[in-house]
């Protein structure tokens, strides 16, 4: 999913008032496959109030640097 797939999805559910979750697929170095950064795709999300944001499919030794783009947020 690229971030302005995200955020379009974001916005439509936020506008029905349902509660959603945001997860993304990052690669090395925090950015999603699409190579854009996810700290920058989940500032433009976050607007829409999602229960919750997240990181999947990714290798453990890349945790750390996804966690920390989310918490930069």
């Amino acid at each position: 999913v690229s971030g302005v797939e995200a955020e379009a999805a974001a916005g439509a559910v936020a506008r029905v008032g349902l509660p959603f979750v945001v997860s993304f697929v990052t690669s090395r170095d925090a950015r999603l496959l699409t190579g854009e950064a996810l700290a920058e795709v989940v500032a433009r999300v976050l607007p829409h109030r999602p229960a919750a944001i997240g990181v999947k499919c990714l290798s453990c030794c890349d945790v750390p640097s996804a966690l920390d783009a989310l918490l930069s947020c």
